[in-house]
C-alpha cells in the first residue's frame, strides 16, 4: 500500500477559477523576480508563497511603511542587496538593516523575498527604476 499524499490530505480545496488566478499571479511574480520561463516547481511553489501571503495579509496588514522602508522594499525587489541599497540610497549599512528589520515586522513577514512580494500584491513597491 502507498503511503498517503501528505500534500493531498492537508491541502483545501480551491475553485477553478481562484486555481487559474493564482498561477497568473505565481507568473507574474516570477517574470517580474526575471524568471521569464519558470518550471513547473517554481511555479508551485511560488503559488504556495502566494497563496499563504493572500490569506494571511488579508486579515493581517500594517501598510503604514515610510518612504525609507518602501524606497528599500522596492531595491529589495529589484535584487539589491544591503550595500546596493545604502549606496543608492545615500545611507548607512546599519540604516538600511533597521529599515528592512522595520518593514518585516510591520508586513508580518518572515523575510525580504516574502515582504517583496506582499509589497507587490499590495502595490507597496514603486514600478519606475527611479528611487
Amino acid at each position: 500500500m502507498a503511503a498517503p499524499n501528505l500534500f493531498e490530505m492537508f491541502s483545501y480545496f480551491i475553485s477553478d477559477k481562484e486555481e487559474k488566478y493564482l498561477t497568473e499571479k505565481a507568473n507574474d511574480y516570477l517574470v517580474f523576480f526575471g524568471n521569464n520561463k519558470p518550471n513547473k516547481l517554481q511555479q508551485r511553489v511560488m503559488k504556495s508563497l502566494l497563496d499563504g501571503i493572500f490569506i494571511k495579509h488579508s486579515l493581517l496588514f500594517d501598510n503604514r511603511l515610510t518612504l525609507q522602508e518602501i524606497k528599500c522594499l522596492t531595491l529589495a525587489s529589484q535584487g539589491k542587496n544591503m550595500e546596493e541599497s545604502a549606496t543608492v540610497l545615500g545611507l548607512s549599512l546599519n540604516s538600511i538593516k533597521y529599515y528592512r528589520k522595520s518593514l518585516i515586522k510591520k508586513l508580518g513577514c518572515r523575510n525580504m523575498i516574502e515582504a517583496s512580494l506582499v509589497g507587490l500584491r499590495y502595490g507597496l513597491i514603486f514600478k519606475s527604476k527611479e528611487i
